[in-house]
């Protein structure tokens, strides 16, 4: 008897289960996170990936990690590429790697820093919580408000205290967190903001001007003498001259003291300068004396005390504060004018290409050996004052710094002052029209280092 032959069953192939996006892969997902305040990422492990989304995920990472043991997993804050990232984000959305991994923020106590942080003139206060990542988050802060003066600058904290010696570099936030716990007591703190490859107009030394003008000039004094009687005169009448002396007389009945401090100090300056504007806004309608203007430049930053525009920034004046020396005062100006002449742009700032350009041999050659006057500095207490002449480019400049002048406020008839107006006029006079039309400026020799 022949059985019938079975018939044939095709065989079944193995099913496939879809991929779905709930689907986990421990093969293939892989979440990398790094927990802040330790050395490295890791890796999570496989059994936490079961977790849907970075809420359930907080419980399970509070359990298994040491550093988070002891923290509530609702105060974990997840950031990725720069976006802090909400509970209900899906794990299987997140492409992480060592490099590029999912962070971990939290607190470390429940203390509430007040810091206030200064950028030169700048400052602002805010609380911070006391947590990790708090370098990143004020870095943010000082980023958000103050960029135009930062930045691709590398920054760095300083606390304020009076003593150099006692100052603390802030470089990070390892840094940070430790100084904040070795001042555990203490919940309000004061920073200044530093940069690397520039600083604050006030910060400036002489030092720092050798450097940047390439001299060896161990003082202000040893610089080239600046000749006043070269530059325009200028007719002022007696009743302008008149009018601003009896403005600095009721100021010195008033005030007793010329120098009690810099406010002080800026009453009895800037009738000089107001005087002097006005005088010659009949010739130049657009001639401007402002106070406090902001400047930023690749070296130094800040505001200057008074700065007078013609189409552009022309002068600069420093007040000496009275607990600086003049010195100090100078290097601040020379930092300033040096600031000014990079803004003034190419087209401004680089006149010799026009000259040595011109049909004149004559013109070139003389273009050669001398450079265009582009900026002036002054600096006062108001009881002393000093003159200076950029001549050229920033990266190629020729200082003249002019003898002191004085006035005497004791004096009925306020000795000096009106030679001090003239002096002020004839500068501004002889910077009208340069920033527009820079082959109008003057010349002079260019200086030559040894």
């Amino acid at each position: 008897m022949e059985w019938p032959t079975p018939a044939r069953v095709p065989k079944q192939k193995k099913r496939q289960t879809p991929l779905t996006f709930g689907t986990i892969m421990p093969t293939q997902q892989r979440l990398w996170i790094y927990i802040e305040g330790t050395r490295r990422a890791t890796k999570v492990p496989d059994e936490l990936l079961s977790c849907s989304d970075l809420d359930l995920l907080a419980l399970k990472l509070c359990q298994t990690f040491t550093a988070l043991k002891n923290t509530d997993p609702l105060q974990l804050e997840f950031l990725f590429d720069g976006r802090s990232l909400p509970g209900d984000t899906e794990l299987l959305k997140l492409i992480t790697t060592a490099k590029a991994p999912l962070v971990i923020r939290y607190p470390l106590s429940d203390r509430t820093l007040r810091l206030r942080i200064n950028l030169a003139q700048k400052w602002f206060k805010m609380d911070f919580p006391h947590e990790t990542g708090l370098w990143d988050t004020i870095n943010k802060e000082i980023s958000d408000r103050w960029s135009s003066i930062i930045g691709a600058s590398r920054i760095y904290l300083t606390e304020n205290v009076k003593l150099a010696s006692d100052k603390v570099e802030i470089i990070n936030d390892s840094g940070l967190l430790a100084y904040l716990k070795t001042n555990d007591g203490k919940n309000e703190f004061s920073f200044s903001v530093q940069m690397r490859d520039k600083k604050p107009f006030s910060d400036w030394s002489w030092v720092d001007i050798q450097g940047l003008m390439k001299v060896g000039w161990s003082s202000y004094t040893d610089a080239p003498d600046m000749s006043l009687d070269e530059l325009p005169q200028v007719d002022l009448s007696t009743q302008e001259i008149k009018l601003m002396l009896d403005e600095l007389k009721k100021n010195k009945a008033a005030f007793k003291h010329v120098m009690r401090n810099e406010m002080t100090c800026r009453e009895f300056i800037s009738p000089f300068l107001t005087a002097a504007v006005r005088h010659l806004q009949s010739e130049e309608g657009n001639l401007q004396l402002n106070a406090e203007d902001e400047l930023n430049g690749t070296r130094a930053y800040g505001s200057v005390d008074y700065t007078i525009l013609s189409e552009g920034l022309i002068v600069c004046v420093t007040v000496v504060k009275k607990e600086e020396t003049f010195e100090k005062g100078m290097a601040q100006n020379i930092a300033q004018m040096h600031t000014a002449v990079e803004k003034l742009g190419k087209r401004k700032a680089d006149v010799l290409g026009p000259l040595l350009e011109s049909e004149s041999e004559s013109l070139s050659s003389m273009a050669q050996d001398e450079v265009p006057i582009l900026m002036y500095g002054i600096v006062s207490n108001a009881s002393r004052w000093r003159f200076l002449q950029w001549a050229g480019p920033e990266a190629d400049p020729t200082l003249q710094i002019s003898t002191e002048f004085t006035c005497k406020f004791d004096d009925p008839n306020v000795d000096g002052a009106e030679q001090m107006l003239k002096h002020i006029a004839s500068i501004i006079k002889s910077q009208i029209g340069v920033v527009k039309d820079p082959t109008k400026s003057r010349r002079v020799k260019r200086f030559k280092r040894q």
